[in-house]
């Protein structure tokens, strides 16, 4: 299941520590991209890729931390569903811009994440 915008708030602090970026994160933007998120996935091996391309969407989300943090959202909620994403940052960021951009819509970030997703 999809995390709450409470719970997405509550992790932010601790990604970004991870993630080494300051991040000043906008409630109502969280909130959007959640709802976003939850009406993109269909089944629970859909969430990594609705997380991502719902926060790639609402980027003011984590502000100027966008980038990571687009893809750590993503990674955190591909962990909570027992699988991991086999992508380097600067892949998921470079997807995040393909988003931003519209080059990519929410079905060819759903392939890009099922080519990448394993089981754990």
């Amino acid at each position: 299941m999809i995390p709450s915008p409470h719970e997405i708030l509550a992790a932010v602090p601790r990604l970004a520590e991870r993630h080494g970026v300051a991040v000043n994160p906008s409630e109502k933007a969280i909130r959007a991209a959640v709802l976003e998120a939850r009406e993109l996935a269909v089944e629970e091996h859909d969430e990594p890729a609705a997380v991502f391309f719902a926060f790639a969407r609402h980027r003011w989300a984590f502000g100027a931390a966008w980038g990571v943090l687009t893809g750590a959202v993503s990674l955190w909620q591909a962990e909570r569903v027992g699988r991991w994403v086999r992508a380097r940052p600067d892949e998921l960021r470079t997807l995040a811009l393909d988003v931003v951009s519209g080059r990519a819509d929410f079905a060819a970030v759903a392939a890009w994440f099922a080519k990448r997703l394993a089981a754990n």
